[in-house]
């Protein structure tokens, strides 16, 4: 049962790299929903309103990525809306626009004193950073943003985790991909395997 949970996970994930490369296959042969949930940081609200700490500057907040199971989109709260980052670049949206019509959690709440003076002024750098950088999922994806916002520590709890699934547990997934309906999908597999293992191996 893990091991279908593990490829239905890699699966989600060759088919946000490949950007719906082929999306009548893909399609066709992804659409059922994902429910598997990875962990993620402390939940401590689940509500939208911005009084108080919950949702102040540096705040952490996320929602589901709709088809891709477990997996979450990074935002930080900053003057009342949410800066987040993804394949289409930075955005400064409200938080409704951010929800995209999912439950809002919070991770982290907003920051005070000494620690809110630095977000600040590292706000103004990381946005400069993000605006010229390359999005990867594996590499520089919303949560590297989020945390590095908040924290000056360029991580991914989301991302690590699927590199070390992948790696753990590559050979049973190809194996189980090249007796499925999915077997079309083993040499992209095979490529993001290995672009996963060299980008882990450099850092």
């Amino acid at each position: 049962m893990m091991i279908l949970g593990i490829i239905i996970v890699v699966v989600a994930l060759l088919w946000w790299v490949m950007s719906y490369s082929n999306p009548d296959k893909v399609k066709a042969a992804l659409s059922a929903p994902l429910d598997i949930e990875l962990p993620t940081y402390k939940t401590v609200s689940s509500a939208f309103e911005t009084s108080g700490d919950a949702l102040g500057d540096g705040a952490i907040i996320s929602r589901p990525i709709q088809g891709f199971g477990g997996f979450r989109h990074y935002g930080v709260m900053i003057g009342g809306m949410v800066a987040h980052y993804n394949q289409y670049g930075y955005h400064l949206d409200s938080i409704s626009d951010f929800a995209a019509g999912d439950i809002v959690k919070v991770v982290k709440r907003g920051l005070t004193g000494d620690n809110l003076k630095i977000f600040k002024k590292r706000y103004r750098a990381i946005i400069k950073k993000y605006d010229k950088s390359d999005y990867g999922a594996m590499k520089n994806n919303c949560e590297h943003f989020a945390n590095e916002m908040v924290f000056g520590k360029h991580i991914s709890m989301q991302s690590d985790l699927t590199q070390d699934m992948m790696k753990s547990y590559n050979p049973m997934i190809r194996e189980e991909i090249s007796k499925s309906k999915l077997s079309y999908l083993l040499p992209a597999y095979d490529n993001y395997v290995k672009k996963i293992m060299k980008d882990t191996i450099k850092n």
